[in-house]
């Protein structure tokens, strides 16, 4: 019996998936699922961007109101406006990447719990009483067919099949379900 291995790997500046035992592509570095749909428009990312980029504008000019401002003020003003939105995005993903991490460090340590209260220790709980015991998290998988790769947040087996379980922090939008339907 042939196993076939997937993972995550870096060939020079490109990331993607390495598969061995499949010589349909084994040798190819395989695109990720997010950098695929990642060339897709994400409309409601435009306003979120523009209310952030004012908000910190109007907090870095507040203490100027009344006095004149000059244009390097403005233009620093600006700039750190269009900083601080790449920043808290940023911070989201981080927050993501963590809680995605400590998931996935309770499923594989066996555990049905971490700190009480916690996200990670809800998350556990909820996959565990509605879809079974048998769980996986972080498991990558391809498509020999579409020849791109991913990795699953969790992947239950139930009676009834398998169900893939996909963890979001910041909100649930539409091209989530293409981000589904390609694993």
């Amino acid at each position: 019996m042939t196993v076939i291995t997937v993972e995550l790997t870096k060939h020079g500046r490109q990331e993607g998936y390495a598969v061995t035992g499949d010589p349909r592509v084994e040798g190819e570095l395989l695109p990720r699922v997010h950098s695929i749909l990642g060339a897709l428009a994400k409309p409601a990312l435009v306003p979120w961007a523009h209310k952030e980029g004012r908000r910190q504008m109007v907090e870095l000019l507040r203490p100027w109101v009344g006095q004149p401002l000059t244009a390097e003020m403005l233009d620093g003003a600006a700039e750190s406006a269009r900083l601080y939105q790449n920043d808290t995005r940023s911070k989201a993903a981080e927050k993501g990447t963590a809680l995605h991490l400590s998931v996935s460090e309770l499923l594989k340590a066996g555990l049905n719990h971490g700190p009480d209260g916690t996200a990670t220790t809800d998350i556990v709980i909820w996959l565990q009483n509605n879809l079974g015991a048998d769980l996986e998290s972080e498991k990558a998988v391809y498509s020999p067919l579409h020849r791109y790769g991913g990795t699953l947040d969790v992947i239950a087996y139930t009676p009834r099949g398998p169900v893939i379980v996909d963890i979001k922090t910041g909100g649930v939008w539409p091209e989530h379900i293409l981000q589904l339907g390609a694993y």
